[in-house]
């Protein structure tokens, strides 16, 4: 962990000095800027047979980028971060890595709709909004249930993809999750096709609706710049 906000010219230089593994399924770069306590965690790594049916393999080259905000007892916590996979010959090296940081932007606003992360006791079930226009019975983790006081918390999941506009949104009846809100955008640089989606995990009347995940998608910037980073003479 380093105590400051990497950035182009603040890259740590031992990882020009990372060792080479052989014979790896897929690379990866992590890196996670926690904005709240100005530090930046950086992991790179590979996989190996061992996980090879992991759903955290992607098929070519992919970098999922997120904008993240959660509150628990009244103390915030900012996070942007990205994950860069691909299963190429050195993909993951510090060329790599510093063109993703030159190619990608990352900012949000969530500042301006945290109101509606701040839990109000007693919960009403019935403050979450309920629907769904998915049709895949895989696809909804959020449950509608009969009686809205089983409820504990509110849910939803906003997704934007090549097929269209999808939504989730229930409430948990047999589990709790920190107040959250997410933006995140899955980046296929093969294909040059992006997943857009939101999240959004609270307790209060009303925050769960179609407006909030608009509010999100409002206050949150998550571009990538497919030639910038494809131009390897940076």
């Amino acid at each position: 962990m380093y105590n400051y906000i990497v950035t182009t010219d603040t890259i740590p230089k031992e990882f020009g000095d990372c060792p080479i593994r052989r014979n790896r399924i897929s690379c990866y770069i992590n890196l996670r800027w926690l904005l709240t306590s100005k530090q930046t965690g950086i992991f790179i790594s590979s996989i190996g047979d061992e996980m090879k049916n992991s759903s955290f393999i992607s098929a070519g080259n992919v970098l999922s980028a997120y904008a993240y905000l959660n509150i628990e007892r009244k103390k915030e916590f900012f996070l942007h971060s990205f994950t860069y996979s691909c299963s190429s010959d050195r993909c993951n090296d510090i060329n790599t890595f510093k063109r993703i940081l030159y190619s990608l932007i990352i900012t949000d606003q969530f500042n301006d709709i945290k109101n509606r992360l701040i839990p109000v006791e007693p919960f009403d079930g019935h403050w979450c909004l309920m629907f769904s226009n998915k049709t895949s019975i895989d696809t909804c983790s959020e449950k509608i249930p009969v009686d809205p006081t089983d409820c504990k918390q509110c849910s939803t999941r906003y997704l934007q993809d090549s097929e269209g506009n999808r939504i989730c949104a229930g409430c948990f009846t047999d589990r709790f999750l920190l107040p959250s809100i997410t933006r995140l955008i899955e980046f296929n640089i093969t294909g040059r096709t992006t997943n857009d989606r939101s999240f959004i995990e609270c307790q209060s009347k009303n925050c769960n609706g179609v407006e909030t995940m608009q509010l999100i998608r409002e206050k949150s910037t998550i571009r990538f710049n497919y030639d910038q980073f494809l131009n390897t003479t940076r």
